[in-house]
């Protein structure tokens, strides 16, 4: 009993001590996430990524949804929406370069990843848009059921999604499957990653908020690079965690 009793006390001491290594760990890496960007190829990347950004933006809000209706209702619409998703698509498919590599050994920003198919572009687009999706769908469902009757339990609904995205879309990446989705996966790993994982959380609604500016005029095109910015480093932040917190997580 007394013996057990000390086993389980100098267990604990070492997983302290353990997680303490790991913090620190990940607090050195974190620190040079913000010049990370800046590094190699990053330099060329990051006014290519704002242009593509721009140019995908500016083509959906041409598709004018909103006032068509649907997509269906006018040819160009969907003209427009498909040719905007292509830009748009190979910056997300960069972005999961991006993850991959930060979540092994890579110190800067990938080259741009080698296209082979114009569908490779669809590809990125669905790699967000499946964790977002996934993530948002309870707040969308009680919406289109409830609307406004219960504003407090819609955003924390909205809020569980976005403690859930980052660690979604970081499932998706290196699972390459709809298995990194999984909620048996995502909601431990997100535990086990604490506290730093809260780092990767501001991100999203700062683009969400960006994405609100209109790609015309001269405040579009002073949100794209910041826009670009942003998504490098929540890449490589998602990327820095995995790769400190690989050994709790056990994904592989």
């Amino acid at each position: 009993m007394i013996f057990g009793g000390a086993s389980n006390t100098e267990t604990a001491l070492r997983r302290v001590e353990h997680g303490r290594a790991s913090v620190g760990k990940f607090a050195q890496s974190w620190m040079d996430v913000f010049a990370y960007p800046f590094k190699g190829s990053g330099k060329y990347i990051l006014p290519i990524g704002a242009v593509g950004l721009l140019l995908g933006k500016w083509l959906i809000a041409k598709a004018n949804i909103q006032e068509v209706g649907s997509v269906w209702a006018d040819p160009m619409c969907l003209v427009y929406l498909l040719a905007g998703m292509g830009p748009l698509g190979f910056i997300l498919l960069y972005l999961s370069d991006l993850i991959g590599t930060s979540a092994g050994e890579g110190a800067e920003p990938p080259v741009w990843p080698k296209i082979d198919r114009w569908t490779d572009a669809f590809r990125g687009v669905l790699v967000l848009l499946g964790p977002i999706s996934v993530s948002f769908l309870p707040a969308i469902v009680y919406h289109l059921w409830q609307g406004d009757a219960n504003p407090w339990f819609r955003f924390a609904l909205l809020a569980l999604g976005w403690l859930y995205c980052p660690m979604a879309i970081l499932g998706v990446v290196l699972w390459e499957s709809a298995e990194g989705l999984s909620p048996l996966r995502v909601v431990p790993a997100i535990v086990k990653a604490l506290p730093a994982y809260l780092l990767s959380l501001p991100a999203m609604p700062l683009l969400y908020l960006m994405s609100m500016v209109p790609a015309r005029g001269v405040s579009g095109v002073a949100m794209a690079v910041p826009a670009m910015y942003l998504l490098m480093v929540m890449g490589r932040t998602l990327g820095v965690i995995y790769r400190t917190y690989a050994h709790r997580l056990k994904w592989f």
